[in-house]
């Protein structure tokens, strides 16, 4: 599904998206800490002062624009003049 948030009020894709991205960078956050040895004691630190994740998560900042916008992704798969995929 392109849109999964569509019929959800604003403000709760807002929280959703919160919510998934602070989800994200903890299981992110523990998965260096586990593989990454010489960082795992800077990233105990940095996971103990921002709430297990590695990093501060700025609230998502709402758009003034919220009819008639949508995003807009183009991507562009061709052969190069040597037949690779690029």
């Amino acid at each position: 599904m392109v849109t999964p948030l569509w019929n959800q009020p604003y403000e709760d894709q807002l929280s959703t998206k919160q919510t998934n991205s602070r989800e994200f960078l903890r299981n992110l956050s523990k998965m260096l800490q586990r593989n990454i040895g010489e960082m795992s004691p800077w990233l105990k630190q940095q996971r103990k002062n921002h709430s297990r994740m590695a990093c501060e998560l700025e609230p998502i900042k709402p758009s003034p624009v919220l009819e008639s916008y949508r995003n807009k992704c183009e991507f562009t798969i061709s052969k190069s003049v040597d037949g690779i995929v690029e």
